[in-house]
């Protein structure tokens, strides 16, 4: 133990003779600086939810009269995307040939073609939007009244 402990006091000499040699040299060591650099990548993000009806009723009056107006419906929007986003709007079957769009972003008629309406982001990092949406719909000569398939469909394309 006491060569140890002998090695111990040497070691710990010769560190002090080098602190001592280095403040007498030049004065106080600079303090040492550095530089961390941080990165993240945020994923985009971007979802539509909404629950339109599985089905359309058209009675008779309304194929006779030749459009039906449907119960509004509400998309919520959740994304990330700071430029905002694209609603795209399109037809689908045989009993309607077009239709008739009304929400916060204006009115949209469109046939099977289909109609877009841009809307800005709604906040700043990860935000919500919802739209309650009113729908008309025009029938085709071919409609006949009853149960048909929900003819509408809406996709969500963030910017």
């Amino acid at each position: 133990m006491t060569s140890l402990h002998g090695f111990s006091l040497r070691v710990l000499a010769a560190f002090g003779g080098m602190l001592f040699a280095a403040a007498a040299l030049g004065g106080p060591a600079p303090p040492a600086r550095a530089a961390l650099l941080v990165s993240a990548v945020v994923p985009r993000h971007a979802s539509i939810r909404f629950t339109p009806p599985a089905s359309i009723q058209l009675s008779e009056e309304d194929v006779a009269r030749g459009y039906v107006e449907a119960a509004a419906i509400e998309l919520a929007v959740q994304s990330n995307a700071p430029q905002g986003y694209t609603l795209a709007f399109g037809l689908e079957g045989a009993q309607v040939r077009s239709a008739q769009v009304l929400g916060e972003f204006g009115s949209l008629r469109f046939d099977s073609a289909g109609a877009m309406a841009s809307r800005p982001a709604a906040g700043t990092g990860m935000w919500r939007d919802h739209l309650l949406v009113r729908l008309r719909f025009e029938l085709s000569p071919q409609a006949t009244p009853g149960r048909h398939p929900w003819p509408l469909r809406v996709l969500m394309v963030p910017h």
